[in-house]
């Protein structure tokens, strides 16, 4: 009982350096000494892939926020980063969703959220805005309350002021702050969810505050809960963004930066008088603003005059959440960057209780120590820094290079044409793997078309056929099926479709050329219109021996110049059917492609003729194409993976090709999924098509990074961030940046070990897929049995 005695003496006498009193209406909170606070919460900024011109424009508006203060207030700037994994579960929500796909389906989702959640991390931020307390001479306590709703009702107007510079700011509930004074100071009970309820018979500091804490090995011990306090006193080279240096640390943090305005006019006169007024300021240049730079105390004076800068007395405290080791080694790491910029930390025990209290929303108006600097510094030390996370209930979960779960979604993008530019090993194969497995259940329909079978095993997995196409045996019919034909309409062929698979196959027409002028083009349209006009009901599809037919006798066209040209495109198809390739093509379609998912692997046509491969590239693309946009109900993809492969032999027919499909899709979630490797490939899309295209991945490169940056007028932010890329083939993760829209993303791929399997193509993973596949048609069965053996012979 006695040493429980002392406890409570402890924890009483703890309290009266906290100063929470009560709420004093929806937002505000009264303290015992007359002051009032509220907290407002805002978006933050997102200036990772700004560009350092960019930067400087963004933070006008914080250097406009801070000169907009009153000298009777202190604004404390509040950022968190803490381990926040609820995407991920937002993630599985979204699994309910599913249509289809089976074990499979649940198996990769719950992988892939398990996986990402151990690294998940989340900024926020706050800014605490405190009026003063004042003095009133002879008032009784019911006189004190009055002044301070007085001045409850004046904060609020400053807080309104304020809220005009930062992005999404609005007022909390005193709830809400309250809550945020838990996150802070009781560790332990913010971890475990405990809610923050006012008690009218008790003092906010009361409820808030459960234990005394102590010092143990420089740091604050309370609640079984190790917080470190690092003060930064002589303050580094700054810059706008500067703290972007401190914001993906891949630890728990609390930063405050207490900013209090002084009247710069008397502050300046007394750094006159007083030389070591400002020693703290001079003692690190800070920023080189001016050519003058600030040597002595006279161009400090002569900076802030010419800049009609003001003075701020300030504080930067960062609290560093963990185990001792932990904190230990994350101090050390923010400790040696802020050096290294010239700045100096101080973590000593007289640092820890006094900096702990003072950094705890609403009450860094009590700081011990505020130094002296001007708008500039204080400014571009702002923790401002939040990243941007996507689609809140996403199809797709990957990680952020900052920590960040990123949301991504195939299904809510009105235009979804996507490309992805990736060098052979930067994990592009991984990435799409895991994409399709994890859309393909929410009834997005994949149709792929490949050189090697990457996704044979993702296809086969949901059921879907794939076939390596063998040109002595497998015949395409690039024609679409009369099933989509419309019998009553003026033109039974969709306008899109018809001209998509023209436009697709002008080079049979003009042998050799993708371009055909508008005679030709009238005619060849008007050709295949009239072959669906008579369907053929023992047949699937017309067959381009059928095609040449009609158009040889075709004897309806409107004018000299479309005879003439049916007349030479006739010709033309009949040569190529004449062909030892054209032959292939003459007898009705055998090639089985699976609604839904399918696949085929085109590799051992270009091993056997590279002009063989242009055609069967073709006309299987169309074939998808038309299951894809006019035979499925659901969202469909056409994946054209290796498109360097085609681009080199043939690039007018593939562009051509290209922006075929791209124009041939009549729903608004039917797109093209393209996959190449440089600025080649992206050369032959039409500037329309490739405008297009909203969804784009970039992964590694080692060159041509400004020809596609400028193709693709890609920002200069992003560009830089691309450039920096590390050479990933030692890596166990790759980089990559993703664009949806103008919105840029930098990821950090990372994947669990049943998506790896999925998606493994080394050789040697290739021989065992193949020995495993004809004995084992269940997806899970196979990818246990493939791992087991693997790790058999890697132990042998």
């Amino acid at each position: 009982m006695c040493d429980g005695g002392n406890m409570d003496k402890r924890l009483v006498k703890y309290e009266r350096n906290f100063t929470w009193s009560h709420p004093l209406g929806g937002e505000v909170i009264a303290h015992q000494d007359g002051a009032v606070s509220l907290m407002i919460e805002w978006d933050g900024l997102d200036a990772e892939m700004l560009t350092e011109q960019e930067r400087g424009l963004q933070w006008l508006s914080f250097y406009r926020a801070l000169q907009s203060l009153g000298t009777d207030c202190t604004a404390e700037f509040h950022w968190w980063r803490e381990h926040d994994h609820r995407l991920a579960l937002a993630y599985l929500e979204k699994g309910q969703d599913m249509v289809r796909g089976g074990e499979i389906a649940v198996a990769v989702r719950q992988a892939q959220a398990d996986h990402l959640a151990q690294y998940a991390m989340c900024n926020s931020v706050a800014v605490v805005l405190t009026q003063h307390p004042r003095k009133h001479w002879f008032t009784g306590a019911r006189r004190a309350l009055k002044h301070q709703a007085i001045a409850a009702a004046a904060l609020r107007d400053s807080a309104r002021a304020l809220t005009k510079y930062l992005a999404g700011g609005q007022m909390v509930s005193h709830e809400r702050y309250a809550a945020r004074i838990q996150q802070s100071l009781s560790r332990a009970a913010h971890l475990r969810g405990a809610t923050v309820r006012h008690d009218p018979n008790f003092l906010l500091s009361e409820q808030l505050i459960r234990e005394a804490p102590v010092v143990v090995n420089k740091a604050v011990t309370l609640g079984g809960q190790v917080t470190k306090v690092l003060l930064v006193y002589l303050y580094p080279d700054s810059h706008p963004g500067w703290f972007l240096g401190l914001a993906s640390v891949p630890a728990a943090l609390h930063v405050s930066h207490i900013v209090r305005r002084v009247d710069t006019k008397s502050a300046m006169q007394r750094a006159e008088r007083e030389s070591d007024l400002l020693e703290g300021t001079l003692s690190r240049r800070g920023r080189d603003y001016s050519e003058k730079g600030m040597s002595d105390l006279a161009a400090f004076r002569t900076l802030v005059a010419e800049h009609n800068l003001q003075i701020f007395h300030n504080a930067f405290i960062v609290h560093v959440h963990g185990t001792h080791q932990a904190v230990n080694d994350t101090s050390e790491q923010i400790t040696d960057w802020i050096e290294k910029g010239g700045g100096q930390v101080r973590d000593a025990d007289y640092i820890q209780l006094p900096y702990f209290r003072a950094a705890q929303p609403g009450q860094g108006y009590r700081v011990p120590m505020l130094r002296p600097d001007h708008t500039w510094q204080v400014g571009d030390m702002l923790p401002v820094q939040v990243y941007r996370t996507g689609d809140s209930v996403p199809e797709s979960l990957r990680l952020g290079q900052a920590g960040q779960l990123i949301g991504f979604g195939l299904s809510n993008q009105p235009v979804s044409h996507s490309f992805t530019v990736a060098m052979t090993g930067s994990g592009k194969g991984v990435d799409k793997v895991a994409t399709i497995a994890e859309t393909f259940p929410f009834g997005i329909d994949w149709y792929i078309a490949e050189v090697g079978n990457s996704y044979q095993w993702v296809v086969e997995a949901f059921g879907g056929t794939y076939t390596r196409i063998d040109p002595d045996k497998n015949v395409v019919n690039p024609l679409p099926p009369f099933a989509v034909a419309d019998m009553h309409a003026d033109m039974p062929l969709d306008a899109k479709l018809a001209g998509g698979t023209i436009q697709a196959l002008s080079f049979l027409l003009t042998d050799g050329s993708t371009k055909l002028d508008v005679h030709s083009r009238s005619a060849a349209q008007m050709v295949l219109q009239m072959l669906y006009a008579r369907p053929d009901a023992a047949r699937n599809a017309p067959t381009l021996p059928d095609y040449f037919n009609e158009m040889h006798r075709a004897d309806y066209f409107d004018n000299t110049q479309q005879r003439e040209a049916a007349k030479r495109m006739a010709e033309n198809l009949h040569s190529f059917l004449s062909t030892t390739e054209g032959r292939l093509f003459t007898r009705q379609d055998n090639l089985t492609l699976s609604s839904g998912i399918t696949g085929v692997d085109l590799k051992e046509v270009g091993q056997a003729s590279e002009q063989l491969l242009k055609f069967y590239l073709v006309f299987i693309s169309l074939r998808m194409a038309q299951m894809a946009f006019y035979q499925s109900r659901n969202p469909a993809r056409i994946l054209l993976d290796e498109m360097h492969e085609f681009v080199r032999v043939f690039p007018e027919v593939t562009g051509a090709l290209i922006s075929g499909i791209a124009r041939m899709g009549r729903k608004e979630n039917a797109a093209i999924d393209l996959v190449t490797q440089g600025i080649k490939e992206i050369d032959v899309i039409e500037t329309e098509v490739l405008n297009s295209m909203p969804l784009r991945s970039l992964m590694y490169r080692s060159d041509e990074w400004d020809a596609i940056a400028a193709r693709i007028n890609m920002p200069a932010g992003p560009l830089e961030a691309w450039r920096r890329f590390p050479y990933p083939m030692n890596l166990p993760w790759r980089p990559a940046l993703r664009s949806v829209g103008p919105e840029y993303y930098h990821l950090h791929l990372t994947f669990p070990d049943l998506i790896l399997d999925l998606a493994a193509t080394s050789p040697d993973d290739l021989m065992l897929k193949e020995a495993i596949a004809p004995m084992v048609r269940d997806p899970l069965e196979r990818l246990q049995q493939f791992r087991a053996t693997r790790e058999r012979r890697q132990a042998a």
